[in-house]
């Protein structure tokens, strides 16, 4: 069975235990990261808060063909619970709790809500106009925080008048709450598809660095009986509110009375496995095993307590990767390599003298109008700086009243052989790519025999490893092309090469559809800025710009290694 993790970063243990069970697709913003290379298959992906996430991911799992999904980043769950439904019907379940219990755990605010409502011991929550100082010592800590991050604890009148000015210019929202001492746990939890809890092991939080634990130690005995059977109650409220499943990580402080009662208090869930979760592996909890019954459909035994009392030290290790080489540069056609001008002068003084052919003949002329070739050219040039590119001939015709289809003079257009010339920073790149043994590509929208007239007229074919038009793809089973930006054609045009999605750069100029598939494929991507051209002012819409932009594709010469 197929799993993908999202922003897998350096979650190398998580990943080593998920593999005993499945072959592992991992996914992230960044190639530079070690848990990559410890999967089974890798993906660079946009960020979250990018339009192109959602597509992405959809992409992979039909690509992967991936059972389960668990995402392990926080702002990339309302993404993923949006598309839930588009994942279950091509056969992927994303193994993350309801978006109800999803917002609970995000919001800090929304969590001491949710505490309160269900009586689960936890610390005061105080507005924020009532911390005046009576109440000391307090923790202040953004609602929509993560680790350790803007946490302000607090101790004494001057500490608490810092931490306001500092909120204040911070601009984001807090939660103020009693600051509670004792010792700190984290209690790993797994749950079922129905929410129904298979593993709950409790942990002491030993030492911690930046938010995350790097001594840990299970417990066992009455201490962790009692964590168990809070956490119980706990999960139990939560299934009140919405559904949960998969992994989850709570954490409280626990400490003995003097009447030797262990009071426990509940401060944080999150919906994803605990930076330490691989202590509870180790003690014990199968993790793997449970999930891949689970996606086998299997009812799986609730076994809460299968663990052994262990205590964890963790230490750095480091992956060393060489420079990443590249190995081949794939190029837009028009614009990209030459002036599509060119080509539209070329063709439209064609059409022009076809046109001034044909009416040579006809009768009912305007005497009036300068019917010879340059006259009409110069008036296709009129409505092209006016108009742009559309309907020239479909004007032109009704404004002289000539009685010859527009089709006629469309195929002039297209059938024109024009002499074309490479921008020169275009061929020097290509030069040096290939003298450095660096594949090369074409892949171009547009008609077909336009675009291999094109090639032809620059003699592409023979120059470059590789030239595909994506109209001679021709269309798949439902009758939809395979135009940018799908998918297909880059694939198509890497397989050719022999080569993965990080070892290529895509190099083009229109930011609207030329680099989405880049950001889905995991492929560097750069757009060239003309000082001419239809997209030379446009702007990239929202998650559709390239990765960089250059105004000379000399610029990338240093990127041949």
């Amino acid at each position: 069975m197929k799993l993908l993790l999202t922003a897998i970063g350096k979650r190398v243990q998580l990943l080593q235990h998920l593999k005993s069970a499945f072959t592992i697709i991992g996914a992230d913003a960044s190639t530079d990261n070690a848990a990559r290379e410890f999967t089974d298959g890798f993906y660079q992906i946009p960020r979250c808060s990018d339009p192109a996430y959602k597509e992405a991911i959809l992409t992979i799992c039909k690509r992967e063909k991936i059972d389960g999904l668990i995402p392990l980043y926080e702002p990339e769950f309302a993404a993923l619970v949006s598309i839930r439904e588009d994942l279950r019907e091509m056969g992927t379940t994303l193994i993350l709790s309801s978006d109800e219990v999803v917002a609970i755990s995000n919001d800090k605010m929304k969590t001491a809500e949710f505490f309160a409502k269900y009586n689960i011991p936890a610390p005061i929550t105080y507005r924020e106009e009532a911390c005046d100082g009576s109440h000391l010592p307090l923790i202040a800590k953004p609602v929509d925080g993560m680790g350790s991050e803007g946490i302000f604890r607090i101790n004494s009148p001057e500490e608490l008048r810092n931490a306001f000015e500092e909120i204040k210019h911070s601009g984001r929202k807090y939660i103020w709450q009693e600051l509670v001492r004792g010792l700190e746990y984290t209690i790993d939890v797994l749950c079922d598809l129905e929410g129904e809890p298979i593993y709950i092991v409790p942990r002491r939080r030993v030492e911690v660095r930046s938010g995350e634990v790097v001594k840990s130690a299970t417990v066992t005995g009455e201490l962790g009986d009692t964590i168990i059977k809070e956490s119980r109650h706990f999960l139990e409220s939560l299934r009140k509110e919405g559904r949960i499943c998969g992994p989850l990580t709570l954490q409280c402080f626990a400490n003995e009375t003097e009447s030797g009662e262990i009071c426990v208090s509940f401060i944080e869930i999150n919906c994803r496995f605990g930076g330490g979760v691989p202590l509870s592996f180790e003690a014990g909890a199968d993790y793997a095993s449970a999930l891949k019954e689970m996606l086998e459909g299997e009812k799986v035994s609730p076994r809460i307590g299968d663990y052994r009392e262990l205590l964890m030290l963790r230490y750095d290790q480091a992956v060393y990767k060489a420079p990443r080489k590249i190995k081949a540069l794939i190029f837009d056609l028009d614009d990209t390599l030459y002036r599509e001008e060119d080509y539209a002068f070329a063709a439209y003084r064609a059409a022009a003298e076809y046109l001034a052919d044909q009416i040579s003949v006809s009768a009912a002329l305007h005497p009036e109008k300068d019917l010879s070739a340059d006259g009409f050219f110069d008036y296709m040039m009129m409505l092209y700086e006016r108009d742009g590119r559309g309907h020239i001939f479909d004007q032109l015709l009704k404004d002289y009243d000539i009685q010859i289809p527009a089709a006629d003079l469309v195929e002039v257009y297209r059938s024109t052989r024009p002499q074309l010339t490479l921008y020169e920073d275009a061929a020097e790149l290509i030069k040096a790519a290939k003298k450095k043994g660096i594949k090369t590509a074409l892949l171009t929208d547009g008609m077909s025999r336009v675009q291999h007239v094109k090639m032809d007229a620059l003699g592409l074919e023979e120059l470059l490893d590789y030239c595909l038009a994506t109209d001679d793809l021709g269309t798949d089973p439902e009758g939809n092309d395979y135009g940018k930006p799908s998918t297909v054609p880059y694939q198509k045009v890497l397989d050719a090469l022999g080569v993965k999605a990080e070892e290529a750069i895509y190099i083009g100029d229109n930011p609207r559809k030329d680099f989405i598939a880049c950001k889905i494929l995991g492929m560097d991507s750069v757009r060239i800025h003309r000082d001419s051209g239809y997209f030379m002012e446009k702007e990239a819409d929202p998650g559709c710009n390239a990765r960089r932009d250059v105004n000379d594709l000399r610029e990338l010469l240093s990127d041949l290694r």
